[in-house]
């Protein structure tokens, strides 16, 4: 089982979820991509995807 990101079209993620790759599965609505985490990477909810950044995943903001 891996774990993906559901990531909507402002590139934030909705959720994290862990899937075999092989059982049919549809992601929520609003979800416009799926990625794959590497093993140790840091992601949840609220967080950027930034392709080619490194890190890939940026933390929300804190509000103060």
């Amino acid at each position: 089982m891996n774990r993906y990101a559901m990531i909507d079209d402002d590139a934030v993620v909705l959720g994290v979820c862990v899937w075999d790759g092989l059982t049919t599965w549809t992601p929520p609505p609003g979800t416009a991509s799926v990625v794959e985490l590497q093993p140790g990477e840091s992601c949840g909810p609220g967080y950027t995807f930034r392709p080619f950044a490194t890190p890939r995943w940026r933390p929300p903001e804190e509000e103060s």
